[in-house]
């Protein structure tokens, strides 16, 4: 399955990114990085 996680580059977006990702998910991640920052990103994740 697909998925976009809006705010995945946040804490909790963080968890639920790594979770999704873990059971096989392809994830897009889109945040505008507000309150959080793409340091912690992987990379294999397309980020906008």
């Amino acid at each position: 399955m697909s998925v976009l996680a809006t705010g995945g580059a946040g804490y909790v977006g963080g968890v639920a990114v790594d979770q999704l990702v873990t059971r096989g998910n392809s994830v897009v991640i889109v945040d505008n990085l507000s309150r959080s920052s793409p340091n912690g990103l992987p990379a294999s994740i397309p980020f906008y």
